[in-house]
């Protein structure tokens, strides 16, 4: 799992030098083949030199959804989260508060969690929180022995997410990624070090 930060500077094909996070907005804007999302997989295809075989985009609302729909998720909060100007859905901010310690989340907070940005470390903490998140969501989904679930779980929170794998293909690839042992996923942020 490897986080790019939102605001890098980067070459985007057919584009020219924009934040990473505009790839998207300018290939449904200049109606690239295949849409925003295939200008993004495609921008950093050229910049990082990996192929990327699919995407998934998951929405607020979705994201809250998955997690309460394997029951939560437990998180080591190292860092008591205190953000006075966590931004809220209606373009203002709220104060979200999240105690130090093993805390289990529901998809509110988990979402909080990994959104909170005004802190101490910035955007990259966050990049590091949400790897975290993932990871325990994987964690989670393979402790309820999601599995046998998955098909009636899949067809329920299909429509929450936006992708272009088949349904066939993200289970195939659903069974192979429960035999990963969680000691072999590498993480990594790209940072304010590189």
């Amino acid at each position: 799992l490897i986080t790019i930060p939102r605001d890098l500077y980067v070459p985007i094909p057919d584009v020219g030098e924009n934040r990473i996070n505009t790839a998207s907005f300018y290939g449904n804007l200049y109606k690239f083949p295949g849409g925003g999302y295939a200008l993004a997989k495609k921008t950093v295809e050229y910049n990082f030199g990996r192929r990327i075989h699919y995407y998934a985009v998951v929405d607020f609302s979705g994201f809250r959804k998955a997690v309460d729909a394997i029951g939560g998720i437990d998180v080591d909060v190292a860092k008591a989260i205190d953000d006075p100007n966590y931004p809220d859905e209606n373009f203002g901010v709220k104060r979200i508060t999240i105690p130090a310690g093993h805390i289990h989340m529901n998809g509110e907070m988990a979402l909080q969690y990994a959104r909170a940005r005004h802190l101490d470390n910035g955007d990259f903490g966050r990049a590091k929180r949400q790897i975290q998140v993932l990871l325990a969501i994987r964690d989670r989904a393979l402790r309820i022995d999601i599995l046998p679930k998955l098909p009636g779980l899949m067809q329920s929170l299909w429509g929450i997410v936006e992708t272009d794998i088949s349904a066939q293909d993200a289970l195939a690839l659903a069974t192979i990624a429960s035999r990963v042992k969680t000691e072999s996923i590498k993480s990594a942020s790209i940072d304010e070090t590189m």
